[in-house]
């Protein structure tokens, strides 16, 4: 079932590993609204991974002097999506980042996170992966930037939904 201007989150994160942490969340609401928020890493989060620093391009130093603390993000996620259903395209990381970030900041998401392929068929959802291809490489959006990748994430949605 497709869903006109579902809301999407992305993080972009120091690595693909169980060490790894959030450094940047995004959330684009119902195709309108954007929130995007850099992410000040804790003192014991320590791993960085120089393979995801070259695939989103952000360095750690960065990262700390961009960044926001984990517990003002998470306030403000909260804020912006309280009672709400987000969707995103990898919900074993995307989750996985979730709950690091508030952990850390000793609270609980008001809202719930959900894989954008529970409103796809799974004809659909394989065309959804290639759009995604498709539109990372035609440079319209930085992939990997995670205010970029709900904008691309959207995109490939609506693409999907003008198709059937």
């Amino acid at each position: 079932m497709l869903m006109s201007y579902p809301s999407i989150l992305d993080f972009e994160a120091s690595g693909l590993d169980a060490a790894s942490y959030p450094i940047q969340v995004a959330v684009l609401l119902e195709g309108e609204q954007e929130h995007d928020w850099f992410i000040q890493p804790e003192a014991n989060w320590s791993y960085w991974d120089p393979v995801a620093e070259e695939i989103h391009g952000y360095s750690r130093d960065e990262i700390v002097a961009k960044g926001k603390p984990v517990a003002d993000v998470a306030v403000e996620l909260n804020r912006a999506l309280e009672g709400q259903i987000i969707f995103c395209d990898a919900l074993e990381w995307d989750s996985f980042w979730l709950r690091r970030l508030y952990d850390a900041a000793y609270i609980k998401p008001k809202f719930e996170l959900h894989d954008l392929s529970e409103l796809l068929t799974p004809l659909q959802l394989k065309a959804f992966r290639l759009e995604v291809e498709k539109i990372s490489a035609s440079g319209t959006y930085r992939h990997h930037h995670a205010e970029e990748d709900v904008k691309l994430i959207l995109q490939a949605y609506l693409q999907i939904q003008d198709r059937t």
